[in-house]
């Protein structure tokens, strides 16, 4: 397997994978910590390749998964990945996606570290949120046509 050198954009050492903390990220959308710990949507921004060749995204792919997606042409091809995820504990769940030895990350964040918390939307069950995924992931592809928007 070949290993590549690529310059990311976002930085990773400037995100929440690198020097930045989860709890940072929310402090804006929050009045004290424990409305940290509600169910509700958020949106991540990952950090990618500063390039389009799809050799590259390829290759970097099948360092961390055993096949390569379908979408990975979409990747390649867009300005910058938003990622849309539900619940139940929004830190909590930011956490095990920046946590390597925890295996509930989302594939896409295994090759594309998440950067930044875009926004997170609160909601009154986990139930809500889960419902609320998809809305959030439809909305974002018509506002933002030059990204690839992944949810689950």
């Amino acid at each position: 397997m070949n290993t590549i050198e690529v310059e990311w954009t976002p930085p990773i050492e400037t995100g929440i994978s690198g020097d930045s903390h989860p709890t940072n990220e929310l402090e804006p959308f929050i009045n004290e910590y424990e409305e940290a710990k509600q169910p509700g949507v958020y949106i991540l921004r990952l950090s990618q390749p500063n390039t389009n060749d799809i050799t590259k995204h390829k290759t970097l792919w099948k360092q961390t998964h055993n096949r390569i997606p379908e979408y990975i042409h979409k990747i390649a091809a867009r300005d910058k990945i938003l990622y849309v995820g539900a619940a139940e504990n929004i830190i909590n769940r930011l956490y095990e996606h920046i946590d390597e030895s925890v295996d509930k990350s989302s594939t896409v964040m295994k090759t594309y570290p998440p950067h930044s918390l875009i926004k997170p939307i609160f909601t009154n069950s986990k139930e809500t949120a889960f419902d609320k995924e998809t809305q959030v992931e439809l909305s974002l592809k018509q506002t933002y046509p030059n990204a690839y928007v992944h949810c689950r």
